[in-house]
């Protein structure tokens, strides 16, 4: 077992480590096989469908606080007629993920959903019971599953209100803009994840959010890939990255490997594997022993399993979110700490951009400037308070609805060293040189904002429009009365 996997490979040279990393991976055996995804995924769900006559949402992973003794997730999966208690259970916890990963998510004020990787629409279904204004489409690779789908949604009577595509979320773009996209243990499937984050990217609309429960590889430099089952697990590192390159901020990422690694515990798992998958082929037999190799790999910390939420940031630099995004994603919150706030109502999420903060641009611009070029003069101050607000929360590490725009920097908790890193931002964004005694004598959100768009007006937002802090107008900038 590797216990202190992290500390040992903090140890060495990166060099070292990821020779390290390959050999553990090799270790675990991973070998690679020849086939297409999509012609092994669809050929493993046809064969559950065949053989289990109802479509079960059971087979999905559950949270677990601790190990069930004689709990078997395959005999569950493939003889649920026996299981019925350890069924409910698992159903139970599905349910608590399903509220962690959906918490801070105001269902009422959206309108359009899309679930990649939709299974058999449980999600989907149980969004349109619950929210009746909601319209919601799904993308699934399966004919055999998108079948059971469709019949399903029409004897519900929601097929005016759920749609279900036979398609690939990373070929096939989205089919309208969505105020909420989420998926469950699909992205790990997906080979190339370029392709699905930018068809999630150009398909959310600004300030949105981005949800999803998936598989990452733990160690620094290396992914975990296994063929054979179809799973290819990403480093943190490159998700942060790929979420960057595609507008994606992440709001927080939980940590839910210890629970899912319990779910997945099998003390008789060879004995139930060898009674269990007789008569089914080789491609379903990789693909069912995927799950109890994963347990493994997150009992041993060598993999993560991940709740994230991201959220459609047009504002901010690449380079910007791309380090935010390694913050958030090296700092998860462990699932048993969100469970325990919840109980007293602490479970809270960053709130989605008011349409007041949302910018939805058009066309293809290099920074902020040339954004806030393109749009109205007359917009220009809200804007700037949009983009101030959001800086300083990213400082803060605040959501934005903690930052009043009328509060000194001062009582916002703006020191001079934060100081230096938003002068840095504005220098970076809007060609603006802000001196550090502006941004720490009594300068509020509000003020800087009309007084920069007052600037940028002057200049006809030309770059290295000059802030001097020697003149009368730094002082009454100082004081706020500009």
């Amino acid at each position: 077992m590797i216990d202190n996997i992290q500390e040992r490979l903090a140890k060495l040279s990166p060099e070292q480590r990821q020779l390290l990393e390959k050999k553990i991976i090799e270790s675990e055996k991973y070998n690679v096989i020849q086939g297409s995804n999509e012609n092994q995924l669809n050929s493993y769900y046809r064969s559950l469908d065949q053989n289990i006559k109802k479509a079960k949402d059971h087979i999905k992973f559950a949270p677990f606080p601790e190990i069930i003794p004689g709990l078997s997730w395959l005999e569950i999966t493939l003889d649920p007629d026996k299981s019925q208690e350890n069924i409910q259970l698992i159903c139970k916890y599905q349910e608590q993920m399903k509220n962690v990963l959906f918490r801070g998510i105001n269902f009422p004020a959206i309108t359009k959903v899309m679930d990649i990787g939709c299974g058999y629409a449980s999600d989907l279904i149980d969004l349109a019971q619950k929210y009746p204004d909601l319209e919601l489409h799904g993308y699934n690779l399966s004919p055999e599953q998108v079948k059971i789908c469709r019949e399903k949604i029409e004897s519900l009577g929601y097929s005016q209100r759920i749609n279900i595509y036979n398609r690939d979320s990373a070929q096939k773009d989205f089919p309208d803009q969505y105020d909420l996209i989420f998926s469950c243990q699909v992205i790990h499937h997906i080979k190339k994840k370029e392709n699905v984050f930018l068809n999630i990217s150009e398909h959310l609309k600004n300030g949105s959010l981005f949800v999803a429960a998936e598989i990452i590889s733990n160690l620094p430099l290396t992914p975990i890939e296994d063929p054979k089952s179809t799973a290819y697990f990403a480093t943190r590192s490159k998700w942060a990255e790929l979420l960057a390159q595609n507008n994606l901020r992440v709001v927080e990422g939980v940590d839910a490997s210890t629970e899912i690694g319990n779910c997945l515990y099998d003390e008789h798992f060879t004995e139930n594997f060898s009674r269990l998958t007789q008569g089914y082929d080789e491609i379903t037999k990789n693909h069912l022993l995927g799950p109890h190799e994963l347990g493994e790999l997150l009992r041993k910390k060598l993999a993560v399993y991940l709740l994230i939420t991201a959220q459609k940031d047009s504002l901010l630099e690449k380079e910007t979110l791309l380090r935010l995004n390694q913050e958030k994603l090296a700092n998860l919150t462990p699932y048993a700490k969100v469970i325990e706030a919840s109980s007293h109502g602490k479970m809270i999420l960053l709130p989605r951009l008011s349409e007041k903060d949302s910018t939805v641009v058009t066309g293809a611009f290099h920074n902020f400037r040339e954004q806030l070029a393109a749009q109205e003069p007359s917009q220009n101050r809200a804007w700037l308070e949009s983009y101030f607000t959001t800086q300083i929360a990213h400082i803060l590490n605040k959501t934005q609805a903690e930052i009043e725009v009328d509060k000194t920097f001062n009582m916002i908790g703006l020191d001079s060293l934060l100081a230096v890193e938003l002068r840095n931002m504005v220098q970076n964004d809007l060609g603006i040189d802000v001196e550090i005694t502006d941004l720490m004598a009594g300068v509020t959100i509000s003020s800087l904002a009309t007084k920069v768009s007052e600037l940028l007006l002057e200049t006809d937002l030309e770059p290295k429009v000059g802030i001097s802090t020697t003149n009368s107008q730094t002082t009454k900038m100082i004081e706020g009365k500009l």
